[in-house]
């Protein structure tokens, strides 16, 4: 099983919904350590999270599959625009990584 933490277009459900039909949103949680910033040049800008000390992200959580995370990483174009970190989070007490 995966989670992935959105921000930005993709707490749209219904965006999730048409990339990842297979997803499922169980909810948001507090990252602490990230901060939201704009990156990129000319017309190839893009929301991203960075890691700061003192800061924090409120991330939408879903239950994707494998396919899902293709969807997702070609949406993302990932790995040049984005890269992957496994974090620890919490939902209603629950600690999940």
């Amino acid at each position: 099983m995966k989670y992935y933490l959105a921000y930005g277009s993709n707490l749209d459900l219904n965006h999730m919904k048409l990339m990842c039909s297979d997803s499922k949103f169980l909810g948001i949680t507090k990252i602490d350590g990230f901060k939201l910033a704009f990156r990129g040049e000319d017309n190839r800008s893009y929301l991203t999270a960075i890691n700061e000390k003192d800061s924090f992200v409120y991330a939408g959580i879903f239950e994707i599959t494998d396919k899902c995370e293709f969807s997702l990483d070609h949406y993302e174009d990932y790995p040049n625009l984005y890269y992957k970190e496994v974090i620890n989070f919490q939902i209603n007490d629950n600690i999940y990584a």
